[in-house]
């Protein structure tokens, strides 16, 4: 069976992956080098989020969320049989992913699980920062404030925009249902499209300068523009479908569908 590697994470030394089929979770040094297994005890891993300490994952058919150091040791069950779970993230102290349309929470080292808020229709990844939540359902993006009541619509009239990335000044997204890749400022309705004519644009990654994206396909390629707006630029094609994009100081990696972790120079 081929390998299929189904969501990658960077921190300042390492990237990581988890391997859908054969149900592991490894490592790599960001200059290359022999993969390191960190789990094995896991079935169909996916939605990988990492912190200083840990590796965290949900096992989407069973509802498990699940973590390991990331120097090794022992894998655990955080919590389990969560039925409907996707799109993790973490924070300082917290892990947050969706029960179906209920955000759930948790503490890190784990605990209970609560429900925080009923999210929206189809919500799949969630992002966080600066201490907001942030995601997209079937035609709008939300933000979560903690110790809100409920979360805040900032976009709407959007197309299925799953794939979304935050930095100081704006929210970017792609339009999986459409063909746009777009901005809006981050407290603003006020939507700017920065490439158009993508075929479902997924995987939006932004850096401070500039905006990495995927276009799916039968060979999906890696584009980038700058966050001010320019010209879109192909860096790569990949001969698969690209489950996951990272960008590091220096490089942009990704994973796919043929076991392949690939790392660009920026």
């Amino acid at each position: 069976m081929q390998e299929n590697l189904s969501s990658i994470a960077l921190d300042s030394g390492h990237v990581y992956w988890t391997a859908y089929n054969s149900g592991k979770v490894e490592k790599l040094p960001l200059e290359g080098g022999s993969p390191i297994t960190l789990s094995t005890e896991t079935v169909y891993p996916t939605y990988l989020a990492i912190d200083s300490v840990n590796a965290y994952w949900i096992e989407p058919g069973l509802g498990n969320v699940k973590n390991v150091p990331l120097a090794g040791g022992r894998t655990s069950i955080l919590t389990d049989m969560q039925g409907g779970s996707r799109g993790l993230t973490v924070d300082a102290g917290s892990l947050y992913w969706f029960r179906s349309s209920i955000l759930m929470k948790m503490p890190v080292g784990g605990g209970a699980a609560t429900e925080i808020t009923a999210a929206s229709t189809s919500p799949s990844r969630i992002t966080v920062h600066a201490g907001s939540l942030y995601w997209g359902s079937r035609d709008a993006i939300f933000r979560f404030e903690s110790g809100a009541a409920a979360p805040v619509l900032i976009v709407d009239g959007q197309d299925n925009p799953n794939y979304i990335s935050v930095d100081e000044a704006n929210i970017y997204w792609g339009n999986w249902g459409g063909d746009s890749v777009m901005k809006t400022p981050i407290d603003d309705n006020a939507p700017v499209v920065l490439a158009h004519g993508i075929q479902y644009p997924s995987h939006v990654v932004v850096d401070g300068t500039n905006l990495y994206f995927v276009e799916q396909s039968e060979r999906d390629t890696l584009f980038r523009v700058p966050i001010g707006g320019g010209d879109v630029v192909e860096l790569a094609q990949a001969t698969t479908r690209i489950n996951g994009l990272a960008v590091g100081d220096k490089d942009v990696y990704w994973v796919d569908n043929d076991g392949i972790v690939a790392r660009l120079a920026k």
